[in-house]
């Protein structure tokens, strides 16, 4: 599934990740999806990670 990262200030799409943790017997959580997206785009350097509360996240 993708997840869209957007700053919530400016209404704006940061970042979109395609999050796949799906495994056997296994559905993640909606915010262990989100989390995993918010890290990419850390490690990407798109966003810093004390930001987080500036953003929302939805699935696309």
């Amino acid at each position: 599934m993708n997840v869209s990262i957007t700053e919530i200030k400016t209404n704006k799409v940061v970042a979109t990740y395609l999050v796949n943790m799906e495994g056997l017997n296994y559905k993640p959580e909606s915010q262990e999806s989100f989390d995993l997206a918010w890290r990419c785009a850390v490690d990407d350097g798109i966003v810093e990670d004390k930001n987080k509360k500036d953003y929302s996240f939805s699935f696309v």
